[in-house]
């Protein structure tokens, strides 16, 4: 198989015919069960990031602080780290497929826990499986598009997977904050319980048996490790992410201290994601032709934009086209990171994929703890600056040490 300018191959695709005709599967109906698994991406996102609209009213009627509240979103990124690492090795030779159902049945489950959650513990165990669907999804999910798609759009197949997150980020909130005013925050859980419904029967009927032959072992991750591009890919990923959400995770107060009225402030966080959605699907499939390169500007883009949203006045139409060049940045960089993984470590995809999960897990986690130091500090200003510092090294560091070792690109 021909990744991304490599020719591999993926021991655990073995089942599946890439010949001359290059489909494992019926054209319409490998499409359907990427889009399946898409929706599934998409679920888990709104899911995760649901809590952050529903924070004070889930504070007040479970009797805990607001800063309490806050470890909905922080446990199950921790969780997720954890799990992604144990998930790629317990997974063993099981049918992806009967994984898939497994992680969207901890999905629906935690939505059902946390819209019927008597105490603030139940909720947090409700976010514990949330955690583990996440790591175990996104452990096995980013690699299967290589094993049901042909291989000439493994990169546009995978974008659309990974699209669900840009997409799920841009719905979460403000779909939390309508069903919130409109109903109750319990009533919030028990619409992503519906969704997650959908997305179970989905993959149910649509995607078909992906077993595998050679299974990740625990061997495999320290092997990874000691591959040069595989660190230099985790250590920039880890900047990159920590930057990002140090300063994103703060941008509509740093807006409100502009004076933008908080109807502009929505626009403007719409014009971010809807620019984040573009980025995904250019981003990937660009990165899947030139991927160095394209890590490299939409990276560039990154740190850059950060900086400008400092600097820009508090005009509506100079925030706007800032905003949403940041998004489309951003929106670029998890298909292009994968890209990168997929070419680091060809002959362990879901290895690969899982350290690369537990890396951006974990960023989020410290991105928005360390940027939440920076607003008490100096203010919402400070956070972006820190973070747009971060994503500068992560260029850097791709920029001088994404060759291997006899000087050959990325």
């Amino acid at each position: 198989m021909e990744v991304f300018g490599h020719m591999v191959q993926n021991p655990s695709e073995t089942p599946y015919d890439h010949s001359k005709a290059g489909w494992p599967h019926a054209p319409h109906r490998a499409w359907l069960a990427v889009a399946a698994i898409a929706v599934g991406s998409f679920a888990l996102v709104v899911t995760e990031l649901l809590p952050i609209a529903l924070i004070g009213p889930v504070a007040s009627d479970l009797a805990v602080t607001e800063g309490t509240a806050g470890l909905m979103i922080a446990i199950p990124a921790i969780v997720a780290a954890v799990a992604a690492l144990a998930m790629s090795v317990l997974a063993g030779r099981t049918d992806r497929r009967i994984l898939l159902l497994a992680f969207s049945g901890l999905l629906l489950g935690s939505d059902l826990l946390s819209a019927f959650a008597p105490n603030f513990p139940v909720m947090l165990i409700a976010r514990v499986l949330l955690g583990i669907a996440i790591g175990g999804f996104w452990a096995i999910a980013a690699s299967l598009a290589a094993r049901i798609v042909h291989e000439r759009i493994v990169g546009h197949a995978t974008a659309l997977v990974i699209g669900g997150i840009s997409i799920g980020s841009v719905v979460a909130v403000p779909a939390g904050t309508f069903i919130q005013a409109a109903t109750g925050w319990r009533e919030a859980f028990l619409v992503t319980s519906i969704l997650a419904v959908v997305v179970l029967v989905a993959q149910l009927i649509l995607v078909p048996r992906l077993p595998v032959t050679i299974s990740t072992t625990l061997a495999a991750l320290p092997r990874l490790l000691a591959r040069r591009q595989v660190r230099i890919l985790l250590a920039s990923s880890l900047l990159i992410w920590t930057g990002q959400l140090a300063g994103y995770t703060y941008i509509s107060p740093f807006l409100d201290d502009q004076e933008f009225g908080a109807i502009l402030i929505g626009g403007l966080l719409l014009a971010y994601g809807v620019g984040g959605i573009v980025g995904n699907f250019v981003g990937g499939a660009q990165a899947a032709r030139r991927t160095r390169p394209t890590i490299l500007v939409i990276v560039g883009v990154l740190a850059a934009s950060m900086a400008a949203a400092l600097l820009m006045p508090a005009i509506p139409w100079v925030a706007a086209v800032v905003l949403t060049i940041w998004g489309v940045a951003f929106g670029a960089v998890p298909a292009a990171m994968q890209a990168w993984m997929f070419t680091a470590a060809a002959d362990a995809p879901e290895a690969g994929s899982a350290m690369l999960v537990s890396v951006l897990q974990a960023a989020i986690a410290v991105g928005a703890a360390v940027g939440g130091i920076w607003v008490d500090k100096s203010g919402p200003g400070a956070a972006i600056l820190f973070g747009a510092a971060l994503v500068t090294l992560g260029f850097l560091l791709i920029s001088i040490l994404g060759r291997d070792r006899r000087g050959a690109r990325i």
